[in-house]
């Protein structure tokens, strides 16, 4: 990729960001802090979910497999 579009992609995710902060405060601000965060997470759930029609999901192999049941196993100990 050209160095002008990681500006333009940087810059576009910077004032999307700095919008969605200013829409929250001023639309939200009377509801606590867990739910404004809340409606930030669930506002982003259509785009998310229009993007998971395109997306193919990988095949995991036996060494994920074995590399996620270590670190359950080791949560799982911390746990109890």
């Amino acid at each position: 990729m050209r160095p002008g579009l990681w500006l333009l992609l940087g810059l576009s995710a910077a004032l999307g960001d700095a919008g969605a902060d200013f829409l929250t405060k001023r639309w939200f601000s009377h509801l606590p802090p867990y739910a404004m965060a809340l409606v930030r997470l669930l506002g982003a759930i259509p785009f998310f979910a229009f993007a998971a029609w395109f997306i193919i999901p990988p095949v995991l192999g036996r060494t994920f497999l074995y590399a996620a049941s270590l670190i359950i196993g080791h949560i799982y100990r911390e746990i109890i």
